[in-house]
C-alpha cells in the first residue's frame, strides 16, 4: 500500500494550539491506496496525520467531530 502525503495540505501546529504539549506537522484528507487478493485498489480515507520526530501517525481515520 502507499500513502501520499501532500505537504503542501500540511501545516505546523503550535505547542498548546490543540491541547499538545510539542508542536508537530498536521495534514489533513490524506488516502491509504492498497491492492486487495483480487486486484481490486482499496482506498482508506485518512482525516488527519501528524508528523513528529520525522514519523508519520495517522490520528484520525472518519470525521473529526467539531
Amino acid at each position: 500500500g502507499s500513502i501520499e502525503v501532500r505537504t503542501g495540505r500540511g501545516r505546523w501546529v503550535e505547542p498548546g494550539e490543540e491541547y499538545n504539549k510539542v508542536g508537530y506537522h498536521r495534514v489533513f484528507n490524506t488516502e491509504l491506496r492498497f491492492m486487495t487478493k483480487r486486484g481490486g485498489t482499496k482506498i482508506i480515507p485518512i482525516k488527519s496525520l501528524i508528523s513528529w520526530r520525522g514519523e508519520w501517525f495517522v490520528v484520525h481515520l472518519s470525521a473529526i467531530a467539531k
